[in-house]
């Protein structure tokens, strides 16, 4: 397990209680630095976990309950993503803040994924990040 992964984790776990605390609105900002500060291994993880297959994110389901379901089909990945992609849309020009939220479900989708790799790194799936 990847240590790196867990603290990203936990920081998005950090992030989605602030937004329940304070409002969407007013983590906006540290949503987006955030993904700026871990943009490389966030983009790596997610590299990472599009490399895993249907059936070894199925049987990594099964063995590890935690994981959600819905994040094993190979077309979740653009739904992980998209808080990413909302957040480079901010950063290259703030006024898209207006238009675009980063929102707690969406940083639950993120973090469905990151479970995935959780479980592949330093093992047989794939090279550690």
């Amino acid at each position: 397990m990847d240590q790196n992964i867990v603290e990203i984790i936990d920081g998005l776990s950090a992030l989605q209680e602030r937004i329940r605390q304070e409002g969407v609105d007013k983590v906006q900002g540290e949503i987006v630095q955030y993904f700026q500060v871990n943009n490389w291994l966030l983009n790596e993880a997610l590299r990472v976990y599009d490399t895993i297959s249907e059936s070894r994110r199925e049987e990594l389901q099964r063995t590890y309950r935690e994981l959600d379901r819905t994040a094993v089909e190979m077309d979740f990945s653009k739904f992980a993503r998209m808080p990413l992609d909302n957040a480079r849309l901010i950063e290259s020009d703030p006024s898209y803040g207006r238009f675009v939220t980063i929102t707690d479900d969406n940083l639950h989708m993120l973090k469905r994924a990151l479970e995935f790799v959780k479980y592949v790194t330093n093992s047989r799936d794939t090279q550690t990040l």
